[in-house]
């Protein structure tokens, strides 16, 4: 059989039967480890999805690079524009984002390497979607890019790549931070208006990522709140920054946590999308109608683009 996603040859393949109906686990060399029901087989076949259809390889590659449990591609989202939209295409770096793409495969790089000077095998023709390519010929211009910029070493048309020092020094600028913590800082006005958009859209997100929803105005604590802010910034694994009420506090408190190498998730909502400020224009916004919407799209994002928590050396 051939992948459902990129058409590779002699991929592993698992059927299944359960509640969810047909589906078959698949396990690529290129797209990883996903798991895909017959319909939307059938869907992606006849071209449906096609023109971002390799956003979705590079989503399943990335989930099982992760070593998160593989995605389940089902008919609801092959066969709606705006699920697709919402789940793969805008998590995904923008296409004309050389920068974040080449990113991508200087991390997918560092993680192979076991230390500096080793080398490792990157095939532009399996490997591309690891960087949110859209094919071979992509991810080969980005490799150049990088040898060019002096990020990776090897000699072409070997396969073999490793990273030069300005490379390591380029990957430890953007390292995870906080990789153990459960906890998730929100960033938002302390409205009562926006009461109902944190108790249904934001807090609920918690049960389905393993992420607790840290607001400060319902945290118990002695001394300066600026204080306190900056101390559960730096200890979150990523921030929420809900810009509708155009807060400057939560400008600032975003623009920290960039500042730390914290991943932050933009939200707006859709009518006031437009009045964001413009050095955060460029940022992929969750833009949403209402809490409920917001709880659906928030989830996806963060186990799209953060996962949930990492465990390190669990108690046996």
């Amino acid at each position: 059989m051939n992948c459902p996603l990129c058409g590779l040859e002699d991929v592993q393949q698992i059927p299944s039967r359960s509640e969810r109906g047909f589906s078959v686990f698949i396990e690529c060399k290129r797209c990883g480890k996903f798991e895909i029901d017959n319909h939307s087989a059938a869907d992606i076949k006849n071209g449906r999805q096609k023109e971002n259809i390799h956003l979705l390889q590079a989503l399943t590659r990335h989930i099982t690079e992760n070593k998160q449990r593989p995605y389940f591609i089902d008919l609801a989202l092959t066969d709606s524009e705006t699920l697709f939209h919402e789940r793969v295409v805008a998590v995904a770096p923008q296409p004309n984002d050389i920068e974040a793409k080449t990113d991508e495969i200087l991390r997918y790089i560092a993680r192979k390497s076991t230390f500096p000077g080793y080398s490792i095998s990157f095939s532009a023709d399996y490997d591309y979607p690891v960087g949110y390519c859209r094919n071979a010929a992509e991810a080969a211009f980005y490799i150049s890019h990088l040898r060019n910029m002096g990020f990776i070493a090897g000699n072409i048309p070997s396969p073999l790549v490793s990273l030069s020092a300005d490379g390591w020094k380029r990957v430890s600028s953007f390292q995870i931070q906080n990789v153990e913590s459960k906890q998730a800082f929100v960033a938002m006005s302390f409205a009562k208006a926006f009461d109902g958009v944190f108790i249904d859209g934001i807090e609920p997100v918690a049960e389905h990522t393993g992420y607790k929803m840290l607001r400060m105005d319902g945290r118990q604590f002695n001394g300066k709140i600026c204080d306190e802010i900056i101390l559960e910034i730096r200890r979150s694994r990523f921030v929420v920054a809900e810009v509708s009420g155009q807060n400057r506090g939560v400008y600032y408190e975003a623009g920290f946590a960039m500042g730390m190498g914290i991943p932050v998730i933009w939200c707006c909502k859709e009518t006031a999308i437009g009045k964001c400020h413009f050095d955060t224009r460029q940022f992929n916004h969750i833009v949403w109608k209402d809490p409920v919407d917001l709880k659906t799209k928030l989830a996806n994002r963060i186990m799209a683009t953060i996962g949930r928590p990492v465990i390190i050396n669990p108690v046996r």
